[in-house]
């Protein structure tokens, strides 16, 4: 049911068909909630929320795009983090395959938190965002999130007036 929702809100999404994607990333997010806490059930509800919080953006809801694609970043760096902790046989390797499940779709929350960040005059806090979004982006081998990182740090520059400092973010 997991692999299903997911696969059918991601093709709802691309249709763009938000109300039927908003569905079944809630309903996904409500079947990770009833799972005990572990890797797998981490890394569905950083996908949906991802999803969520793209949703909101697109519809203009700012609040809730932060909102929601912050929670999808601390659910991906927990996971992140519990692979981290593991000192067993095979650990080095679950922790590569958790940050490049996960690293992609942390770097897409954080931008998505940043430019809702962006659009409400919050300088500061899109930064910050940005910044993570391009750690994610060298994590995962995601050159495409660096990019638009280096893009979006380039504007929080220039809009708080250090033309120079955006120039040199844009240079990479």
């Amino acid at each position: 049911a997991i692999r299903a929702r997911l696969t059918l809100g991601s093709i709802r999404l691309q249709l763009n068909d938000l109300d039927d994607a908003e569905r079944q990333f809630e309903a996904l997010l409500a079947l990770a909630g009833s799972a005990p806490v572990q890797p797998g059930r981490l890394a569905v509800e950083a996908l949906a929320q991802v999803n969520l919080a793209a949703i909101a953006a697109v519809r203009g809801q700012r609040e809730r795009a932060i909102a929601v694609g912050g929670a999808a970043a601390r659910a991906g760096e927990e996971l992140i983090a519990r692979y981290a902790g593991i000192e067993a046989a095979g650990a080095e390797r679950a922790l590569t395959e958790a940050r490049d499940l996960v690293g992609a779709d942390l770097g897409r929350a954080h931008l998505t938190v940043g430019r809702a960040q962006l659009e409400l005059g919050r300088l500061d806090e899109a930064e910050r965002a940005f910044r993570r979004a391009a750690q994610f982006a060298s994590l995962s081998q995601s050159p495409q999130f660096g990019i638009a990182a280096r893009f979006y740090l380039s504007e929080v520059a220039d809009r708080g007036g250090d033309t120079q400092r955006g120039d040199r973010e844009a240079a990479g």
